[in-house]
């Protein structure tokens, strides 16, 4: 059975068409009532579902854009109850998202790198790259999808102790950062849509360098409005 209103909702790319067929149910089932829902976002979680269950949709849902979008418009039932079902399952307050979640879709392009003829433990780090440097630019993307903020009003909060990872990422100012995911991000997957896979020796260096963005011990918050 499909919980939500309809399938293939993957397809739907416009906000208010998504939502008008987007039922709270599944948050309010899955999430809000879950037993241990104070622990759902401090720990690795695996939904599992045959196809038409809703495991895009539900993750599409929690999107901050989405989120945000929500709860600026609760002027229809519809999304007043997915705004009562968010703030639940604790993605949200009534009034603002409290979780800068995003969705990366994981694709066939991910599997073709375990066709290189490298090592695995090459494989598995350009795979690594190439999934943070997509979380950080879908991150920027989402924080301004809905126009209210632009890439300077984003600041990203370091730890103290993570002073050797803001090399990695490019320092700590927002623009900074995003080019370098950029950068990885284009490296990265040249080598993965190539027609010849480069020789190792032949890899960029900066593919090589180390890229690990969203270690706990690296960033600790993002705030999106920048505050002096």
């Amino acid at each position: 059975m499909n919980p939500f209103l309809r399938r293939a909702t993957e397809y739907i790319r416009d906000t208010t068409a998504f939502l008008a067929i987007t039922s709270p149910e599944p948050i309010k089932t899955f999430i809000a009532n879950h037993r241990r829902v104070n622990d759902l976002l401090d720990f690795p979680v695996r939904v599992i579902g045959s196809p038409g269950t809703g495991k895009t949709m539900m993750a599409s849902l929690v999107e901050f854009r989405l989120i945000e979008s929500i709860l600026q418009d609760q002027s229809s039932q519809g999304n007043r109850a997915l705004a009562a079902a968010l703030s639940a399952a604790r993605f949200a307050d009534g009034e603002k998202p409290l979780v800068a979640a995003i969705r990366i879709p994981m694709e066939s392009e991910y599997r073709e790198f375990w066709e290189l003829p490298y090592e695995p433990a090459v494989k598995t780090k350009l795979v690594l790259s190439l999934i943070q440097a997509r979380a950080i630019l879908g991150l920027i993307r989402t924080l301004t999808a809905n126009k209210q903020r632009e890439i300077d009003d984003i600041r990203f909060i370091t730890r103290p102790e993570a002073e050797a990872q803001l090399i990695q990422i490019g320092g700590d100012e927002s623009k900074e950062i995003r080019e370098r995911a950029r950068e990885v991000e284009t490296l990265v997957y040249n080598i993965g849509a190539s027609l010849l896979p480069p020789a190792l020796s032949d890899i960029p260096d900066e593919v090589q360098k180390p890229y690990q963005a969203s270690r706990h011990e690296s960033i600790q918050s993002v705030r999106h409005l920048r505050t002096e």
